[in-house]
């Protein structure tokens, strides 16, 4: 009786064994490969992410060097898929870039970045890369993918990142004035994603709607005094991005008054990084941090 309880217990392992190693082969719940990529022969996807807008980092040589590499954060559309070889299936990490290089070949795309296993200067050190960076321009737009490995050399199992990113800028939700002033209206502020040339204070073109907006909402609402507040993420120096933000609540002022806002009813104050609206420590929460807020006086 012991001996067939025994039996049954390896039998029982044996099984559970076998289904965890066929959920090992298989994609997990609604991961897909992305249209620009098919997948290696032999790999399954672990994890996987769509965010309409989010940032990721993406190595690029630093400079004109062919030394150094550093890293670029791009915003848009973000895809994340996690690979790993199936049970059995030998595979290594240049075989992986070299597919993803000559692939991105084929279709056009630019290698900004390869890594080839070499050492890099890397943040004050030497690092080894095996990272590949490609970049696509079709249609004015331009997408934005980068292979990066998990685990160790010694790994045998071998799982990597492919992480695509179609450029795009933060899409902003509340855009009439009457949205503007509902808002304003209820909370005595509202926060605006509006879109400036990176590190500059200079205003880009698909963002001078939202502007007319507020012109539109200042000239209908003829009592209404508003404070422009600059605000930024947690990315580089405090003090660069103090004066970044006072700058750009600054531009927004004078965009204004250049339509014919009476520049009493506006001030200007920038509060840098001091306060955040979403956690700092997420891609996600770092771009809705970097905003201007309208807020009642």
């Amino acid at each position: 009786m012991k001996s067939l309880t025994k039996l049954t217990a390896v039998l029982l392992l044996l099984a559970t064994q076998s289904l965890l190693a066929q959920d090992d082969d298989r994609d997990i719940e609604g991961g897909k490969d992305h249209p620009l990529f098919t997948r290696l022969t032999g790999f399954a996807i672990s994890r996987y992410e769509e965010k309409d807008f989010d940032r990721a980092e993406m190595s690029v040589p630093a400079g004109k060097s062919k030394s150094e590499r550093e890293l670029k954060e791009i915003e848009g559309k973000v895809t994340r898929i996690h690979y790993h070889n199936k049970k059995g299936v030998k595979a290594s990490r240049l075989q992986v870039a070299r597919n993803y290089i000559n692939a991105a070949k084929k279709a056009g795309g630019e290698i900004v970045f390869n890594g080839d296993g070499k050492e890099w200067y890397f943040q004050g050190g030497l690092a080894r890369s095996e990272d590949v960076t490609i970049k696509f321009a079709k249609d004015g737009k331009e997408i934005w993918a980068n292979v990066s490995f998990d685990g160790s050399y010694l790994d045998p199992d071998l799982a990597y990142f492919l992480t695509i990113v179609e450029a795009t800028e933060m899409k902003q939700d509340i855009t009439a004035s009457s949205e503007m002033l509902d808002a304003l209206n209820k909370a005595g502020r509202v926060a605006l994603y509006i879109n400036f040339d990176t590190g500059k204070d200079i205003i880009k073109p698909e963002s001078q709607a939202i502007v007319s907006e507020i012109v539109k909402l200042l000239k209908e609402n003829p009592s209404l005094n508003l404070s422009i507040e600059g605000h930024t993420d947690n990315t580089g120096d405090p003090a660069g991005n103090q004066r970044l933000s006072e700058m750009r609540a600054a531009a927004v002022v004078s965009a204004l008054v250049s339509q014919g806002v009476d520049k009493k009813r506006l001030t200007a104050v920038g509060f840098g990084r001091q306060k955040p609206i979403a956690d700092n420590n997420s891609d996600d929460g770092r771009a809705k941090n970097r905003r201007v807020e309208l807020v009642k006086r």
